[in-house]
């Protein structure tokens, strides 16, 4: 069973209007970097959500996520905004970035570490786009850079169909299009374009 809980002390949601306090109880966002789901309390009456604005809004926001009592993600976000339309497309956005430490075996060392400039998860879908600077690191060091990227809770892999850069050791990649594990470590370059071995970068 997914679970995610908040890592530090209560916080709480203003709502668009001013008006209302509520708490947040549940959060779903990337995964599980598979992301859970979000459930609220509303318990308010005369209550309106406005097409297009956010109908909660939380600020330095720390969120675990489990699957069946093992730890499989941390995210760390300044800003979340819960959009509420249900009968479109309800997702839950993040402007001003995130930072997601996924984990394995060990619980206390992360596998992976993703950051991003901006994220939106698709609660339909199950899906978490990621855009600009977005860039995955593994225990190796390899580095990817992209300009969007995708995450699929469902499959638990990231792929994307953009340029993509990878930093190895010896050698960097480049090409389009990329799928991988939630670890980064099983991956692949569809179509690659190139590379440059780093020693050559190095005396440049």
């Amino acid at each position: 069973m997914r679970q995610c809980r908040f890592a530090a002390k209560p916080f709480y949601f203003l709502i668009l209007s001013k008006y209302i306090l509520k708490s947040f109880q549940h959060l779903s966002l990337f995964a599980g970097l598979a992301l859970a789901s979000c459930q609220n309390n509303t318990g308010k009456k005369g209550f309106t959500i406005t097409p297009n604005m956010p109908g909660e809004k939380g600020e330095g926001i720390s969120v675990i996520y489990t699957d069946s009592g093992n730890l499989r993600a941390k995210l760390f976000t300044p800003l979340i905004e819960n959009y509420h339309d249900i009968d479109r497309n309800p997702y839950l956005e993040m402007k001003k970035g995130l930072t997601v430490f996924f984990y394995t075996a060990n619980k206390y060392r992360p596998e992976s570490m993703l950051k991003a400039d901006h994220g939106i998860k698709y609660e339909k879908q199950k899906k978490v786009v990621l855009q600009r600077n977005v860039v995955v690191v593994n225990l190796d060091h390899d580095t990817l850079n992209t300009e969007l990227l995708i995450w699929d809770e469902l499959t638990r892999k990231i792929h994307s169909d953009k340029f993509v850069r990878i930093k190895k050791k010896d050698e960097i990649l480049f090409g389009e299009g990329f799928e991988s594990n939630e670890d980064f470590t099983d991956y692949k370059i569809f179509k690659i374009k190139g590379s440059l071995l780093r020693k050559n970068e190095e005396s440049e």
